[in-house]
């Protein structure tokens, strides 16, 4: 690939990405940025696609498919791990660091 096939693969790219937040807000998405693929979750997140699937599945996710891709909404991925955070209890307080 020479540096002009390049570039416009990129253009091509930008492109279709405002094209999928374009569908996406107007299906009820708030995206911050790009919206996220399971493969691009899992790997951030360091688990198994198929654990990402069950998110989007038990709704605990928001996800929308286009045609064959399914993009995660980067908000509702961030809701839902604000959710899970463990939360430092007052049992640990005083107790050293190992």
């Amino acid at each position: 690939m020479n540096l002009q096939e390049f570039q416009e693969q990129q253009q091509l790219e930008a492109y279709l990405w405002k094209l999928v937040e374009s569908v996406l807000r107007k299906n009820g998405a708030i995206i911050t940025g790009r919206g996220l693929t399971i493969n691009e979750t899992a790997k951030q997140l360091k688990i198994h696609p198929s654990t990402v699937r069950k998110l989007i599945t038990y709704g605990k996710v928001q996800a929308f498919q286009i045609g064959s891709r399914i993009i995660i909404d980067r908000l509702s991925l961030d809701k839902y791990l604000a959710s899970v955070q463990i939360k430092p209890s007052l049992a640990n307080i005083g107790q050293a660091n190992l």
